[in-house]
């Protein structure tokens, strides 16, 4: 079976929160994005272009982000996932994803992602004191409360969803805590996001640094990998990736592979990007309205794209563990390594012997 996902941002670079590390604001403006809904008519080539061209065994994910991309409003969403069911064939198998703040969920959003069965990536930046010094609203006011209540009815509903942590340096000092928070509301699948300076910049008052990192998952590990030893299996998304490493699976997510996949990210007006860090108007692979799939998968743009070299650690050269980490994402390694520091590698070489011990067991399945 083949597998085919793309990035829709239905609404552009539109938010309802002010986050203070965002960085997809400014690149929208690079670009001078408009923060406009994708049109009916965009939503259409869209969803043909991708079926069309998949004419084998194929599951499809259509995976939804922003900005916020529920600000195209729910019949937005019902008219994408009706035109779906027009055009599909039965070689196609469809899941649907949306990576939400969770400002606005209502009644009628989850009932509509319970029936569609989505899964949800909710955005969440730990415990209320660092959430709601970093993810403000619009109005610079708190937004803790209203998304743990929005979580909590997701998980009420048994709508499958993941927690969406940022880990920036105000993050970072309080791991501890942070852990605590996840066991007292009983999160099973975390994702943290290194935050990022800008393309141009080394750092920024929220971006992590190789160091912080490493203290950051230097004291999470034992804490997660006691849970783990007593049954209680939380999926940390950094974590999963070196034991599928150490248990010989290939790691599925992105940046996790050492090499650039192509996202086929589509803006709100229909223009295809290969990756979401990399929005800018040098990588436009097209616009679904006259570019084929296909041919923005194959052309020459997105060959350069793929083919540019990365800047690794001096420390790669001789790294044992370089198998297994490839150097990560291009972008977020400037977050795990310098020349003569690399996190990653401190990281393994302190907790091998657990993560062996977890793949082993893996293996014995």
């Amino acid at each position: 079976m083949r597998y085919f996902s793309t990035l829709i941002k239905p609404a552009g670079a539109l938010c309802n929160m002010n986050c203070c590390y965002c960085f997809y604001r400014e690149l929208a403006q690079q670009i001078n994005k408009p923060n406009l809904i994708m049109s009916l008519d965009t939503t259409e080539h869209l969803i043909q272009n991708i079926l069309f061209n998949l004419t084998e065994l194929t599951t499809v994910t259509f995976a939804f982000q922003g900005g916020e991309p529920t600000l195209a409003g729910i019949d937005y969403f019902k008219h994408f996932v009706d035109t779906v069911n027009i055009y599909k064939k039965d070689h196609h198998i469809i899941q649907y994803s949306i990576q939400t703040n969770g400002y606005t969920l209502n009644e009628e959003w989850f009932n509509f992602l319970k029936e569609y069965q989505f899964l949800v990536g909710v955005s969440l930046d730990g415990f209320p004191r660092i959430h709601n010094q970093l993810r403000k609203n619009s109005l610079k006011q708190d937004t803790y409360e209203i998304i743990i209540k929005n979580i909590r009815e997701l998980k009420k509903r048994n709508i499958e969803f993941n927690i969406l942590t940022v880990l920036t340096n105000q993050l970072a000092k309080y791991p501890k805590e942070m852990f605590e928070f996840i066991l007292k509301n009983e999160f099973k699948n975390i994702q943290f996001i290194p935050c990022l300076p800008e393309l141009d910049q080394m750092k920024s008052a929220y971006s992590i640094q190789p160091k912080e990192f490493f203290q950051f998952y230097d004291v999470l590990f034992p804490m997660w990998f006691k849970e783990f030893k007593r049954e209680n299996v939380i999926s940390i998304s950094f974590f999963d990736q070196f034991v599928s490493a150490f248990a010989g699976i290939r790691p599925q997510g992105c940046g996790t592979l050492g090499n650039c996949t192509n996202q086929f990210v589509i803006e709100s007006d229909g223009s295809i990007y290969p990756c979401d860090f990399y929005v800018l108007e040098k990588n436009k692979l097209g616009n679904i309205h006259e570019t084929d799939i296909k041919a923005a998968a194959y052309g020459e743009v997105a060959r350069q794209f793929l083919a540019e070299p990365k800047n690794m650690s001096a420390l790669c050269s001789t790294c044992r563990y370089q198998p297994l980490c490839k150097g990560q994402c291009k972008r977020q390694s400037i977050c795990f390594y310098t020349d003569h520091y690399c996190a990653i590698q401190k990281f393994l070489s302190k907790y091998e012997k657990e993560f062996l011990q977890i793949a082993l067991g893996i293996k014995k399945r």
